[in-house]
C-alpha cells in the first residue's frame, strides 16, 4: 500500500484506534472486498474498543451461521445495538460480500446509537443515510454512498474513520476521497485475437483490430484510445500496444517515461514494471520492424535506494520478441537465443534471484515475470528461471519466504507462455491452459477448453479461446477478471418486444407491445409490482414507479415518501419518477412536478416531454430542443446541440434520442452508463447507475450497473 493509495491514510489512523490489526498476510487487503463478519468487526470495535461503549446483551439474535464466525462476539453486539436484523431472522451470511448501501446503513444506524439524532433516518432510510453520511463528510457524494457496488476493505476505513470523527465530538472530518471507479468490460460476443493480463487491469485486441481494457483505472491503463492494433501489453498502470501501421502507442501512468513510446515502427512492444509500495515503477520495450530492441521508462527499482538495474537498457542485436518484466527484461534473438538484462534488488552488482540467467537453448517464446522468467523451447518445453518464493523486500530473507514455485515449470510440450508476479500461465500444444505458482487468489485454477494465447498477470489470468472468446479468472476487486456477457459489466437485455422502458433505482419496468407493463429487480417498497391495465409509458424511480394509462391517467406505486407518488389528477401524455419528486407533462403541453425537492420547469415553453432526476431535470419543447436545469455535476445539465425526440435524467447522467434515432448519454460515466450503443432507437431512459433504450425494432437494450439484475 503507497501513501498515495485510495484510503491509505484513513487505514493508518483505523489500524491506531485499533479498529483493525490487519488481516492474515500481514497486510491490510486495501481491495479485497468487505463481508458482513468483517464489518460487525470493524462496527464492534468502534463503538466498544474506540468509543468505550458497552455491547448490549439484549435482544439476543437467533442466527445459526455465527457460532464458528471470528467475529460471533461482534455479530451479536451489532445485533443488540440495532444496528443488523441478518439477512434473515436465522441467518447473517458472515462470509458475504457487503455492498456499499448496506455499509451506508449500518454506519448511519450506528452514528445515531452514537448520538441520537445525527441522521434522520426516516422515511427512505437509504437516501436519507447518503444524504447525512455526504453531509458530514463520512462519503464524499450520495452517489458512492447509496451504490449497491462491492465494498473494498479500504473503503471502509473511510466511512469508519469517518464515523469517530463525529461520534468522538471530534467534529467534521477532511473531506472523503471518492472510490476509484472500475473500468466496464467487454462483451462475451465479441471475439479477440490477443489477450493481456495486468496488475489489475485486462486488455485485448478484438478479431477487428480494436483495443478494449477493463478492470482498474486509476492512472488511465485502462482508456484504450481508439485506432487498429495487433499487439498489446498490460503492466500494473499502464498499457502499450502496436498499431497496424506499425506505431508503438501506450497509455496510463507515465511518472518514468513508461507510456511515452518513442517514434518508430514496431512488431511488438510490452509494457513491465514494478506495482508494490511505489506505485508503477514502469518501463516497456519494443521490438523495431529492423529488428532492433528498444527501450523506455524506469531503469532503476528507486533511484534513491538502489543502483540502476538496467531493465530498460536493450543490448545490441537482431530480435524478433521482447518482454518487459518487474525490473528486468528478456527477448528471443531472431536465431532464438534468449537474453535478458536488469535486475531485481541488484544492492551487489549481481543477479541476486537470477532471472536474467537465461539458459542456453533455442526458443519461440519467452517472457519476463515480476521475479521470473519463463520461455518455450522450439522443442516445446516450458523453461522457467529465477525467483521461485513470495515476495520479499530484503533479498537477504528469500530462505524464510514461502515457497510458490512459479519457476516450477510443469513437463508437457507447449506453445506459449506467459510468467505473471508469482504465478505462471501456459498453453499446450494440444490448446490446453495450466498454471502454477501462487494460487491463493484462484489465479492458477485454469478452467477446461481450448485456448489459442494465455497471459498471467498480478493475481489474476486470462486467455483466449480456440473460439476467440475471452476467459479470465482469480482476483476481479476491479472486475479484471470479469470480461462479462453485453457491451460492459454489467448489462442485460431484457426478452420481449416493448413500446416504452425506464431504468430506476435497482429495478426496471417497461411496456410491452400489447400495453402491459412489466417490472423486474429490486422490489423492497413494491416499486416492481406494476398493476395491471393498459399502459403508454411508465417510469421507474427510487423505490417506486409511475406510468400513464392509454386513457392518459397518471397513478403511481411503491414507496410514497413526500408525497412524490401522489400523482394529480388530470390528462397527461408522459410523466417521469425520480427519487424525492415527479414531473409529468399535460395533453395540453403544461409540465409541473410534486413532492419534495421539486424542481421548476422554465417557463413560457411548450413541451413534449419531461423528465425529473435526482441532481437536475430535463425536458424537450415541441421544437425539439432538450433543455436542462438545476444542479450541473460531472456536466449532466449541459445538454449536447441537436434535435431530440426523447430525453431522460437519471442519477448524474442523462441520455435523449434525436430525432435520427441515435442514442447520446452525457454526465457521470462510472459504470458505462452513459455509453450508449450504436443503433437506432424508439426512447430511452437513464436510471441512477445504468441506462435502457427500446430500438426501432422493439427490442430493449440495458446498460451500465446490473447488481439487482
Amino acid at each position: 500500500m503507497a501513501s498515495g493509495d485510495y484510503g491509505a491514510a484513513y487505514i493508518l489512523c483505523a489500524r491506531a484506534l485499533a479498529l483493525t490489526k490487519g488481516t492474515a498476510t500481514g497486510g491490510f487487503e486495501p481491495d479485497a472486498k468487505l463481508s458482513r463478519a468483517q464489518m460487525a468487526a470493524f462496527l464492534a470495535r468502534l463503538w466498544r474498543d474506540t468509543l468505550g461503549r458497552t455491547c448490549p446483551t439484549t435482544p439476543a439474535h437467533g442466527f445459526t451461521d455465527t457460532d464458528t464466525s471470528f467475529a460471533a462476539d461482534d455479530i451479536a453486539c451489532i445485533y443488540a445495538l440495532g444496528i443488523t436484523k441478518g439477512t434473515t431472522d436465522t441467518t447473517f451470511s458472515p462470509t458475504r460480500e457487503l455492498n456499499t448501501a448496506a455499509v451506508t446503513l449500518f454506519t448511519a444506524r450506528l452514528l445515531n446509537r452514537a448520538d441520537p439524532g445525527a441522521c434522520d433516518l426516516t422515511g427512505d432510510e437509504l437516501a436519507k443515510a447518503a444524504a447525512c453520511l455526504t453531509d458530514r463528510n463520512i462519503a464524499p457524494d450520495t452517489a458512492e454512498a447509496a451504490a449497491y457496488d462491492t465494498t473494498p476493505r479500504a473503503q471502509m476505513a473511510v466511512y469508519l474513520v469517518g464515523a469517530w470523527h463525529h461520534a468522538a465530538g471530534r467534529g467534521q472530518p477532511p473531506e472523503p476521497p471518492a472510490k476509484p471507479a472500475a473500468h466496464p468490460s467487454p462483451t462475451k460476443t465479441t471475439k479477440y485475437t490477443a489477450i493481456s493480463a495486468g496488475g489489475r487491469h485486462t486488455c485485448a485486441i478484438t478479431t477487428t483490430g480494436q483495443a478494449v481494457c477493463w478492470g482498474r483505472n486509476n492512472a488511465g491503463q485502462a482508456d484504450a484510445p481508439a485506432g487498429e492494433y495487433t499487439t498489446i501489453s498490460a503492466s500494473d498502470e499502464h498499457t502499450c500496444a502496436v498499431s497496424t501501421a506499425g506505431d508503438a502507442v501506450c497509455w496510463g501512468a507515465n511518472d518514468y517515461g513508461q507510456a511515452h513510446a518513442p517514434a518508430g515502427k514496431y512488431k511488438t512492444v510490452s509494457a513491465g514494471g514494478l506495482g508494490f509500495g511505489f506505485g508503477e515503477i514502469g518501463h516497456s520495450c519494443a521490438v523495431t520492424t529492423a529488428g532492433d530492441a528498444v527501450c523506455w521508462g524506469a531503469n532503476t527499482t528507486d533511484q534513491e535506494l538502489y543502483k540502476d538495474h538496467g531493465q530498460a537498457e536493450a543490448p545490441a542485436g537482431k530480435y524478433k520478441t521482447i518482454s518487459a518484466g518487474g525490473a528486468h527484461s528478456c527477448a528471443l534473438t531472431t536465431t532464438g537465443d534468449a537474453v535478458c538484462w536488469g535486475a531485481y534488488l541488484d544492492l551487489g552488482g549481481f543477479n541476486f534471484l537470477g532471472q536474467t540467467e537465461a539458459p542456453a537453448g533455442k526458443y519461440k517464446t519467452i517472457d519476463a515475470g515480476g521475479r521470473h522468467s519463463c520461455a518455450v523451447t522450439t522443442a516445446g518445453d516450458a523453461v522457467c528461471w529465477g525467483d521461485n518464493h513470495e515476495e520479499d523486500l530484503d533479498p537477504w530473507g528469500s530462505d524464510s519466504r514461502g515457497y510458490l514455485g512459479q519457476a516450477d515449470a510443469p513437463a508437457g510440450e507447449y506453445a506459449t507462455i506467459s510468467a505473471g508476479s508469482d504465478h505462471s500461465c501456459a498453453v499446450t500444444t494440444a490448446g490446453e491452459a495450466v498454471c502454477w505458482g501462487d494460487n491463493d487468489y484462484g489465479q492458477a485454477d485454469a478452467p477446461a477448453g481450448k485456448y489459442t494465447t494465455i497471459s498471467a498477470g498480478s493475481r489474476h489470468s486470462c486467455a483466449v479461446t480456440t473460439a476467440g472468446d475471452a476467459v479470465c479468472w482469480g482476483h476481479n476487486t476491479y472486475g479484471q477478471a470479469d470480461p462479462s456477457a453485453g457491451k460492459y459489466d454489467n448489462v442485460r437485455t431484457g426478452a420481449g418486444k416493448y413500446t416504452a422502458i425506464s431504468a430506476g433505482w435497482g429495478h426496471s419496468c417497461a411496456v410491452t407491445t400489447a400495453g402491459d407493463a412489466v417490472c423486474w429487480g429490486s422490489d423492497g417498497h413494491g416499486q416492481a409490482d406494476a398493476p395491471a391495465g393498459k399502459h403508454a409509458t411508465v417510469s421507474s424511480g427510487r423505490g417506486y414507479s409511475c406510468a400513464v394509462s392509454t386513457a392518459g391517467d397518471a397513478f403511481c406505486w411503491g414507496s410514497n415518501d413526500y408525497g412524490r407518488a401522489d400523482a394529480p389528477a388530470g390528462k397527461y401524455k408522459t410523466i417521469s419518477a425520480s427519487v424525492f419528486h415527479s414531473c409529468a407533462v399535460t395533453t395540453a403541453g403544461d409540465a409541473f412536478c410534486w413532492g419534495y425537492e421539486k424542481t421548476e420547469l422554465p417557463g413560457g415553453v411548450e413541451y413534449k416531454t419531461v423528465s425529473a432526476g435526482t441532481r437536475n431535470s430535463c425536458a424537450v419543447t415541441t421544437a425539439g430542443d432538450a433543455v436542462c436545469w438545476a444542479h450541473n455535476r460531472n456536466g449532466s445539465a449541459d445538454a449536447p446541440a441537436g434535435k431530440y425526440t426523447t430525453v431522460s435524467a437519471g442519477e448524474e447522467h442523462l441520455c435523449a434520442v434525436t430525432t435520427a434515432g441515435d442514442a447520446v448519454c452525457w454526465g457521470n460515466n462510472t459504470y458505462g452508463q452513459a455509453d450508449a450503443p450504436a443503433g437506432k432507437y424508439a426512447t430511452i431512459s437513464a436510471g441512477p447507475w445504468h441506462s435502457c433504450a427500446v430500438t426501432t425494432a422493439g427490442d430493449a437494450v440495458c446498460w451500465g450497473n446490473n447488481t439487482y439484475g
